[in-house]
């Protein structure tokens, strides 16, 4: 069975999680998780072993090793083969080789090609480009794949030049050419459809956390869910349906769309626009998905939504969304009462440099606690678009003034040699500053290896300083 678990709230969520994993009592059955992130799965352990006393043998993976797992198990053709060879990064090389033997392919990859600059780096920046958008393609768009595989490609646009160059790709390949994404997927639907289930299934598929989830892995978890329990868990913001809600912005275009093609003019009617606009405007991918969900007919539905307490702003915020009301009130000409929205529960900071940011995040952190000595510090959890440009910001000014942690960060993050490495290999791509050119003398095995000591260091900068170098 196929269940789904609609929440606007994540502790909800974990303890219907933790209470439908309580009969998993052989230690050898792996509890199967799938997870956005790994930080989630390592989240998802701690609420069981704070549920049950334990959490022990639970399998947190990505969604796309979970089904190379199951196509490795379903399909035969498969089970000799470790790695995709439509991997991208492989995929960047061999399009670089078909691109590099036939630059006329098309007269706007040749324009590319032929323009200013290193050719060998033009090639092989479009040549990644390509390899992503395939990678996209046999995610999102998989019938397109499979039509151009069978020559079946339209002929019109930059598809007629992208069929052909898969098509060739695909000679290239030769005998695994048949591994890509959209062929595996086809094939492994054909098989459950038919009952032919792997052995050594998990007796239940945990989905936690998902943000969105392309089509193709839906039906597969709608396939498996014939033979097993597979249970989506969704933090839903809005108990009610908010499918058909439109920001000010897609509208806008929409209606200008409209005019262009000389088709009947938007009407108010057309697009419900209620509810706080954040939802319709920071809530796409979510809709989309939660529309994925509600369209599949095998789905049973557990919802567990709770209003908060509405005591200050940010929760009057969440109420709005989650009762799909603004400021308190529904409709087209609803106003919200920005009088009752005055407290430090939402804030805006603009800092002129990422260290003023964590200097100010340091800072509120630190009035936080003072003003509610019950926060813990584990129950704070600060986030960020890219973790590694902030790190060393977070070391410097954390550092013996309370405990933290920085999570997510891959090896080469954490290792400052691989780093300065990959900075030196970069520089023909981008300028350093005076800082960055310090931050590279700075770590050990460079200043070892130039025999500086910190009276050099220190020398060095302010030779730059006074010299008024910037670049």
């Amino acid at each position: 069975m196929l269940n789904l678990f609609q929440s606007n709230q994540m502790t909800e969520l974990s303890t219907a999680f933790c209470e439908r994993n309580d009969t998993f009592d052989d230690p050898f059955d792996s509890l199967t998780v799938i997870i956005q992130s790994f930080g989630i799965g390592q989240w998802l352990k701690l609420q069981l072993a704070n549920h049950w006393g334990i959490s022990s043998n639970v399998d947190c993976i990505l969604p796309a090793t979970f089904l190379w797992r199951l196509y490795q198990q379903v399909l035969p053709a498969t089970k000799s083969v470790t790695n995709s060879p439509f991997d991208r990064a492989r995929l960047t090389f061999r399009v670089m080789h078909i691109l590099k033997a036939q630059p006329n392919l098309s007269s706007e990859v040749m324009a590319y090609l032929q323009g200013p600059g290193d050719p060998d780096l033009r090639l092989y920046q479009l040549s990644d480009e390509i390899a992503s958008l395939f990678d996209e393609y046999l995610m999102y768009r998989p019938t397109w794949m499979l039509d151009w595989e069978n020559g079946q490609a339209t002929q019109q646009g930059h598809a007629k030049w992208q069929a052909k160059l898969w098509q060739q790709l695909l000679e290239d390949i030769g005998i695994n050419k048949t591994l890509h994404r959209a062929a595996l997927h086809r094939d492994t639907l054909i098989e459950l459809k038919a009952g032919r289930f792997p052995s050594g299934l998990p007796r239940r598929i945990s989905v936690f956390g998902l943000s969105t989830m392309p089509p193709m892995q839906l039906q597969t978890f709608e396939a498996l869910a014939e033979q097993i329990d597979v249970d989506i868990f969704f933090l839903n913001p809005c108990q009610h349906y908010w499918g058909d809600i439109i920001s000010q912005k897609d509208k806008a275009k929409r209606s200008i769309r409209s005019l262009n093609d000389h088709t009947d003019r938007l009407i108010e009617e057309d697009y419900l626009e209620v509810g706080n606009p954040l939802l319709s405007s920071w809530g796409k991918q979510g809709r989309e998905y939660l529309e994925l969900l509600l369209d599949s007919v095998s789905a049973q539905s557990h919802e567990s939504f709770t209003e908060h307490s509405s005591a200050s702003a940010l929760d009057y915020v969440k109420n709005d969304i989650l009762n799909l009301t603004y400021g308190g009130d529904f409709g087209l000409d609803a106003t919200p009462n920005l009088g009752m929205l005055i407290d430090s529960s939402l804030q805006i900071h603009a800092c002129h440099s990422r260290l003023r940011e964590v200097e100010v995040l340091h800072d509120q952190i630190k009035h936080a606690i003072t003003q509610q000595p019950d926060i813990a510090l584990h129950e704070i959890i600060v986030m960020m678009p890219s973790i590694a440009d902030y790190a060393p910001f977070i070391q410097s000014v954390f550092t013996g003034s309370m405990p933290f942690r920085i999570a997510d960060q891959s090896p080469i993050e954490q290792g400052s040699i691989v780093t300065s490495f990959l900075t030196l290999l970069n520089l023909s791509n981008v300028r350093l500053t005076a800082t960055e050119v310090m931050d590279l003398l700075e770590v050990p095995a460079i200043h070892r290896h130039f025999e500086l000591n910190a009276g050099d260091l220190e020398t060095i900068s302010y030779w730059i300083a006074h010299s008024g170098i910037r670049w």
